[in-house]
């Protein structure tokens, strides 16, 4: 699972709770999950014994118990940094220096 740190991950609770955030850690030992960045969306529409609402709020790191987790899924690739050129089909780019055009933009 540590394979996949930095992807964004959704997390259904075993009170039916969904949150996504991003995987910052496993801990085999410990049986727990460290997401970052994380927003709690609430029970939503699921059939749990108490509604629980969503929040907006989003906080900066949750450590869950892997034995409360129900569901766990990775929702995207890990974000790449964007260096100076933008363009998702420029694969590599190597800059000789400050004459760099970057961005389309005409100079």
């Amino acid at each position: 699972m540590q394979e996949f740190s930095g992807h964004r991950i959704a997390l259904i609770s075993k009170s039916l709770i969904r949150y996504e955030g991003t995987l910052s850690h496993v801990h085999t030992g410990q049986n727990t999950v460290t997401l970052d960045n994380v927003k709690m969306y609430g029970t939503e529409q699921r059939p749990a014994d108490t509604f629980v609402p969503g929040s907006e709020k989003v906080y900066s790191k949750i450590v869950f118990k892997g034995d409360d987790i129900k569901e766990l899924e990775v929702m995207k690739q890990k974000e790449e940094k964007k260096g100076p050129m933008w363009d998702p089909a420029v694969v590599n780019v190597e800059d000789n220096g400050p004459q760099h055009r970057g961005g389309g933009a005409a100079s």
